[in-house]
């Protein structure tokens, strides 16, 4: 046997060191139960922001989200629908909670199994439910909840593995680990880390183990399995069907992520920018918890790494593996939209956090565990007394951790997660989709538009005459059914941004729908095709067409149901974009009307509103002052966009508004 590896175990485990055993069982079941508790008083009604509506919808319908499909969250988010009497935004998001609350007791059961101190278990686990990330993802119809807790199992069944050497257990992990691949892709990023803990685990050399690693595998293939729900849905056409793969080049599209592979070479790379980026997740890492509690979690993980090394060097893996992998696969900028991004891809080190801190107060000695049997002098009533103090006193420690360690975490990001009163998305959605003539075609350019219009068509059945001609990131052939076949082969299934004005082209020539665009598009082969604000869209004029009367909104008409704080940005990002874009239509009104001053003040307000860097929309900001006669706060705009992408490290950003400031000054000169 090789120096530093465990043997298997000469005998039963005592009653102590058994998970199952009572006195760790309803810690962990308190937790579960106190947690989900505390989310389901935090669950929307409606639907939020983020990909909130895509899902509740591949969820109501068994149908297909984003690549990769997540078909194993679909297959157990479902069954939340089933809930008679709630609505399907509430059920969705109810998923979320109960799977948070499951990853709560699963900790629990880790921290136990390290400890055999169920006390300790219950202080970390509930540290990580009041988290801020984690409770953020645990109210809203995401994925994210499930994924920490498929990661969660696997650790805890690997935990047990190595003690017991049981092999249905190693075989239990593979086909976990295999399932997890249809939840999220951060689970197969942790494969290196998990098949080093299998490998030292194993007593002797590993290839005399070549049968149980092969079977092991084998399990892990057929969690992969799980994938095939891809195409047998497609073949069904739910109403959420992001990529139609009901053959193979359009399952293999959507499993690889092809349509997202562009982010991955759309910025440059250094290693600077990389040690930056590792940077901002530590930060954010740092501030999911109190700082005590942070800290204590920290110095957990390595006193772990210190007095069991392959446990603790397994946690410190994963975390580390996580933040790694994320930060070179995204590559993110720091603007706004990618911060509040990638806040959740770090939620598995967010819990191993929550590990180290119930490692670390289980070694602080505050913790007396009441004997299991009689004291051996015979004494009964002795042995009675030193068990009921020894409880006493537990419990006393246990009020006071809970009082520094979770108490604080509850009270700071009550408000920002309780989203109990949240209507801005589904208000939002409901006002494009009433403002909207009949039969309309809308054609949005950003996902807290499409998803909210999506959910609110396909779940609730609102206004289902309006096409919406763009549900997957791409423009949908349903523009263009009667295009001919060599244009539309030569375009393909998925049309790029670079085809789409052939499609907007087509529909504009050849129907008499109503058309509106958030964006006015680039039609080269239709210069005849004018565009007049609509709202907060503008709609397109074929030669002959008369503009509907201005559509005179108010901005509570975007949030009948919410509280509206213009003074201060809101933390939630979908939120910030709908006010900022109100503002920046109402500033385009106020250019229209000639009042300069209005459209400043309007357009500073929607800045702030937005609040963190904004490259972007402020590079768009120049470019609508142009387009309205005003090139002096054009070039304004311009200059702070330069500034904001220095700032967010924005290459593309950069590049594009010293470009419209260079055409700006030689097209009106210096002197503006």
């Amino acid at each position: 046997m090789r120096i530093g590896r465990p043997s298997p175990p000469e005998c039963e485990l005592s009653a102590q060191e058994s998970l199952w055993y009572w006195s760790n069982l309803w810690p962990a079941a308190y937790c579960w139960l106190m947690t989900y508790v505390l989310y389901v008083t935090s669950l929307p009604i409606m639907v939020t922001g983020e990909d909130s509506g895509e899902f509740i919808g591949a969820a109501y319908f068994l149908g297909i989200p984003h690549p990769p499909g997540y078909p194993t969250w679909c297959l157990m988010a479902h069954p939340f629908t089933w809930q008679p009497g709630l609505g399907a935004a509430y059920c969705v998001s109810n998923s979320s909670a109960f799977f948070g609350a499951v990853t709560v007791l699963l900790v629990v059961l880790i921290i136990i199994q390290l400890t055999h101190n169920p006390w300790a278990a219950v202080v970390g686990g509930l540290a990580l439910a009041v988290s801020r990330e984690f409770w953020q993802q645990a109210v809203i119809a995401e994925v994210y909840t499930l994924n920490t807790l498929f990661i969660a199992a696997c650790l805890l069944l690997l935990l047990r593995w190595r003690i017991t050497q049981k092999h249905y257990l190693l075989y239990a992990f593979a086909l976990i680990y295999g399932l997890g691949w249809g939840v999220h892709n951060t689970i197969w990023v942790l494969g290196p880390v998990f098949a080093l803990f299998v490998l030292y685990t194993l007593p002797g050399p590993p290839w005399r183990h070549w049968r149980t690693l092969l079977l092991a595998g084998g399990c892990a293939a057929a969690g992969l399995l799980v994938f095939l729900y891809l195409p047998l849905r497609a073949m069904a056409d739910p109403p959420v069907n992001w990529g139609n793969p009901d053959n193979f080049e359009r399952f293999w599209a959507v499993v690889t992520r092809e349509q997202f592979q562009f982010m991955f070479t759309q910025y440059p790379r250094s290693l600077d920018m990389y040690l930056a980026q590792l940077r901002v997740l530590g930060e954010f890492w740092l501030h999911q918890f109190t700082w005590p509690v942070t800290l204590l979690g920290l110095a957990g993980l390595g006193h772990l790494c210190w007095r069991k090394p392959s446990q603790g060097l397994l946690f410190v893996g994963v975390a580390i593996m996580t933040l790694c992998t994320v930060a070179y696969a995204q590559n993110f900028r720091f603007d706004r939209e990618w911060l509040w991004v990638m806040r959740v891809f770090g939620l598995p080190a967010y819990m191993m956090t929550a590990i180290g801190l119930g490692w670390i107060l289980s070694r602080l000695s505050v913790w007396q565990m009441p004997p299991q049997a009689p004291d051996p002098s015979g004494d009964m009533d002795a042995a009675y007394e030193a068990t009921k103090a020894s409880r006493e006193n537990n419990f006393n420690w246990l009020v006071l951790l809970l009082g520094l360690m979770v108490l604080p975490g509850l009270l700071l990001h009550y408000s920002e997660n309780d989203k109990s009163d949240y209507y801005w998305a589904s208000d939002y959605a409901w006002n494009i989709l009433s403002s909207l003539p009949e039969n309309a075609v809308f054609i949005p350019e950003a996902d807290h538009a499409v998803f909210p219009v999506m959910y609110m068509q396909d779940v609730e059945g609102f206004r289902t005459d309006v096409l919406l001609g763009r549900r997957y990131g791409y423009v949908s052939w349903d523009l263009a059914p009667g295009m001919d076949a060599e244009t539309r082969a030569a375009i393909g299934d998925f049309p790029r941004r670079s085809e789409e004005h052939k499609l907007f082209t087509w529909l504009l020539k050849n129907t008499a729908r109503p058309v509106y665009f958030s964006r006015v598009p680039s039609l080269p082969d239709a210069p005849e095709i004018r565009f007049e604000p609509a709202g907060l869209f503008y709609r397109a004029l074929r030669p002959g067409e008369i503009a509907r009367p201005p559509y005179h909104y108010r901005l509570s008409d975007y949030s009948s149901q919410n509280d509206i704080d213009t003074e201060t940005p809101p933390e939630d990002y979908t939120t910030a974009l709908i006010l900022s874009e109100i503002a920046h239509a109402q500033a385009r009104d106020a250019l229209l009307e000639g009042d300069l001053d209005k459209a400043r003040d309007l357009i500073e307000r929607g800045l702030h509103l937005y609040g963190g860097p904004a490259p972007q929309l402020l590079n768009n900001t120049g470019i609508l002052c142009i387009r309205h006669g005003a090139p002096e706060l054009a070039r304004d705009y311009f200059e702070r966009a330069i500034a904001d992408a220095e700032l967010a490290r924005d290459p593309v950003s950069l590049e594009s508004a010293r470009r419209n400031l260079e055409r700006l000054e030689r097209r009106y000169g210096q002197g503006l």
